[in-house]
């Protein structure tokens, strides 16, 4: 088991480290998801208030080896730029270059949910090697029960997990992606669980916050002997302007997750 005083020296370690040439688009790689567009803030909102997750149009679904499936409708709208006096954007996601084009407005189009496909499974550009003993199977109704938050697992897009406060579903919430691997949902998990305990507001990725709860899930998994490249890294990207970090509130947060774990790892 890891002790405080050795967390305390991994934390100052991290917190001292700067981002090398290259990390950041290792890092981008680990939420990116070949072939899918990154959608503007807007119409990620658009989707989401119509109950999708990844919507994309049939042409596009077929390209990623997936087809909808027979009776289904597009029923989500996104909107679309118009462009006139250039070349259009790739997606509904990318702004037009003002020096070739112009946009005149934005149109409406429909397209289909991930749910309502079928086909080969959409995987992140960078996933970790299976290299934890702990299964997400196993451990997430462990803590569920011990630290009273709902967890479960659903397609979430680029996000590898969310926590709610669950001001609408009745209680606080994690969701963590069922795209990936049994060790990145350990890894995430860990992290979202580190915004729950530490009791983080919502509303944006705070870089004191996210710094603070990258460090239980990386301390977490060094309890549990794994060290993931992402961590030291999603912490140097949030760390660039050396935010207030709580340093004993994240080792309690840790103390925490590992006391409530032991069930599911004995």
């Amino acid at each position: 088991m890891i002790n405080e005083k050795d967390m305390e020296y991994k934390i100052k370690e991290l917190l001292g480290s700067k981002m090398q040439a290259g990390e950041l688009d290792f890092l981008r790689g680990f939420y990116q998801i070949p072939g899918v567009y990154r959608y503007s803030i807007r119409n990620s909102i658009l989707i989401a208030i119509q109950g999708g997750s990844i919507a994309l149009g049939f042409d596009r679904w077929q390209k990623l080896g997936r087809h909808v499936k027979r009776g289904e409708k597009a029923n989500i709208s996104i909107l679309v730029p118009n462009i006139i006096n250039g070349k259009a954007p790739a997606g509904p996601a990318v702004d037009a270059d003002l020096d070739t084009a112009r946009c005149i407005g934005f149109f409406d189009k429909k397209v289909f949910d991930i749910t309502q496909t079928d086909g080969k499974p959409l995987e992140y550009l960078n996933n970790s090697s299976e290299v934890i003993n702990t299964r997400f199977a196993v451990a997430a109704p462990v803590l569920s029960a011990a630290l009273k938050i709902k967890i479960t697992s659903a397609i979430t897009g680029s996000a590898r997990g969310y926590f709610s406060q669950g001001v609408t579903s009745g209680g606080p919430e994690i969701v963590i992606s069922s795209m990936s691997n049994n060790s990145d949902q350990c890894k995430t998990l860990f992290h979202e669980l580190g915004h729950y305990i530490l009791a983080h507001d919502q509303g944006g990725q705070v870089p004191a916050q996210e710094v603070e709860a990258e460090l239980v899930s990386f301390l977490t998994c060094s309890a549990l002997g794994v060290e993931f490249r992402e961590s030291p890294l999603y912490i140097k990207s949030y760390n660039e302007n050396k935010p207030s970090v709580r340093v004993l509130k994240v080792i309690s947060a840790v103390q925490k997750i590992l006391k409530a774990l032991e069930p599911a790892t004995v």
